[in-house]
C-alpha cells in the first residue's frame, strides 16, 4: 500500500503542532493484518475528528427559527463535547507533548533521543485535546537529523489506506488554511 505522490498535496501544505505523541520502535515491520486494524481504526477516527472540525450547516432566511434552534442545539452539544472531554482528560493517560508536522505522505517530529534510520515505529497522535481516539500510525524511519531541540525524525507512512490519507489530507488542508487566513489577519 505505497503512496502516490502524484496525487498527495504539496510538501508547502502542512500540519504543524505541539501535541501527545507516543513512539514505539516496533519489530518485525509491520505486515498485513496490522495496517487493517490501523486503517480501521483511523478511518473512524479521523472522521469524527472531521465531523468535530466541520463549519456549521448555512440557512437560509426562510429558515430562522430552524437556525435559532439548530444553534442552540450546537452550542449544547458543543458544552457536552467539552464537559466529556474534561473528564476522559483527568482518565487519560497521554504521553508528552511533541512538535509534530504531519504531510500527505510522511510525518516530522521532534524527540530528546535518535532512532536508527530505516527501523519501523508505530506513532499514536492525539490530534484533537478534546478528542480521546489517537491517530494511529505505522511508519519507516528515514532520517534523523540532530537539532538544537534534539533529534528531527523523518517518518513515511506505511500502510494507509485511500480513505485514510483522503481523511488525513483533509484535516491537514483545513488546519493549513486556518494558518493562512490568521495570517492575514496579524
Amino acid at each position: 500500500m505505497a503512496m502516490d505522490d502524484s496525487n498527495t498535496l504539496s510538501d508547502n501544505v502542512f500540519f504543524e503542532h505541539v501535541m501527545p505523541v507516543r513512539v514505539s520502535v516496533i519489530t518485525p515491520p509491520p505486515g498485513a493484518s496490522q495496517f487493517v486494524c490501523m486503517n480501521e481504526h483511523n478511518e473512524k477516527g479521523l472522521s469524527q475528528v472531521l465531523a468535530l472540525d466541520s463549519f456549521a450547516i448555512e440557512l437560509t432566511e426562510d429558515d430562522s427559527d430552524t437556525s435559532a434552534e439548530m444553534s442552540r442545539i450546537e452550542r449544547k452539544l458543543d458544552l457536552l463535547m467539552e464537559m466529556v472531554s474534561i473528564l476522559f482528560a483527568r482518565q487519560d493517560n497521554r504521553p508528552d507533548k511533541k512538535k509534530v508536522t504531519l504531510y500527505s505522505s510522511h510525518i516530522d517530529w521532534v524527540q530528546s533521543e535518535p532512532l536508527v534510520e530505516g527501523c519501523y515505529i508505530e506513532l499514536k497522535i492525539w490530534l484533537r485535546p478534546d478528542y480521546p481516539k489517537a491517530l494511529q500510525l505505522y511508519v519507516r524511519l528515514q532520517k534523523s537529523l540532530a537539532i538544537e531541540e534534539g533529534y528531527l525524525l523523518t517518518g513515511v507512512y506505511c500502510g494507509l489506506n485511500e480513505m485514510v490519507i483522503t481523511q488525513l489530507e483533509k484535516i491537514i488542508f483545513r488546519h493549513h488554511r486556518r494558518v493562512v487566513a490568521q495570517s492575514r489577519h496579524e
